[in-house]
Parts: structure tokens; C-alpha cells; sequence
């Protein structure tokens, strides 16, 4: 239980970072021409980090610079199943 409750408060202060990260990077990408991208599945994360996420995301689009990408609950079989869904709904 221990290790439990260890695990979703460290999941909770990386949240945090995230939040403090991408909230202090939204004028500094525009400044610094850094294009912010993130890869993985964003929609199980609370829906204010989806905006900021989706904010940095929209204000960076156009960047030409530094491209930054930030892997975010990301893994291989998610990737793939993501891919094969995508895949069947275009045909």
C-alpha cells in the first residue's frame, strides 16, 4: 500500500512539473522560435493540463527553430493500437 500511495504522489508532483513547464514555455517558445510537440495520449491527463498542453501546442505550431517534443504516457502497444485504429477508420 505503501508503494501505492508513493506512486500516485510521485505521479502528482510530475504533473505539477509538467504544469509549471508548459505554463512558463508559452512566451518562450514564440521568443526562441521553439516548436513545442508532444507524442503519446494526452486525453487521460486532467482536462487543465490538456488545455495548457494544447495551448503551448497552438502557440508553437508555427515555430520554425528548435523543435522540443515531450513523450507523454507513451509506449509502444498504445502506439500501435492508436495506429491500427486510425488505419481502419480511413479505409
Amino acid at each position: 500500500m505503501l508503494l501505492l500511495d508513493l506512486s500516485k504522489e510521485i505521479v502528482s508532483k510530475l504533473m505539477e512539473l509538467l504544469y509549471k513547464f508548459v505554463t512558463e514555455h508559452i512566451k518562450k517558445c514564440i521568443k526562441n522560435n521553439m516548436k513545442f510537440r508532444v507524442i503519446g495520449d494526452i486525453s487521460r491527463l486532467s482536462p487543465v493540463m490538456q488545455d495548457k498542453i494544447n495551448e503551448l501546442l497552438e502557440v508553437s505550431k508555427n515555430c520554425t527553430g528548435l523543435n522540443f517534443t515531450v513523450a507523454l504516457n507513451y509506449g509502444g502497444r498504445d502506439e500501435i493500437l492508436r495506429a491500427f485504429k486510425k488505419f481502419h477508420n480511413d479505409i
